[in-house]
């Protein structure tokens, strides 16, 4: 006889919507074609993508306490930041907060990190 256990997680949808085709593409695990491939440089995608994912899960307490993913206000301004695939990438994923979701969701490539 055989037993399945059927596991039910409740997970929280905190992304709201994407400020660029392209990030959400990613998130989704679509293909990008040659010009979007080309215009995301040396990011690595399928960090960026579990990056994505785990925004997707996240609440604003789990950031605050990952200091991998560097999670900081951007000075300025009502959108935050956190690292789109490592510490030293110049790449980060940007959004605001509104109602404990995420909203504008966009990989953004940093000129000058100082």
């Amino acid at each position: 006889m055989t037993c399945y256990i059927h596991v039910f997680v409740n997970i929280c949808n905190m992304i709201k919507s994407f400020a660029s085709s392209v990030t959400e593409k990613i998130f989704l695990g679509e293909a990008l074609n040659k010009k979007e491939r080309k215009s995301l440089g040396s990011l690595n995608l399928k960090k960026a993508a579990e990056r994505l994912v785990l925004l997707y899960i996240a609440e604003e307490k789990m950031l605050l306490t990952s200091p991998a993913l560097h999670y900081h206000k951007l000075q300025g301004s009502d959108r935050y930041s956190i690292d789109a695939d490592a510490r030293n990438s110049k790449w980060r994923i940007t959004f605001c907060w509104e109602n404990k979701e995420m909203k504008d969701v966009e990989l953004v490539r940093i000129e000058d990190t100082h």
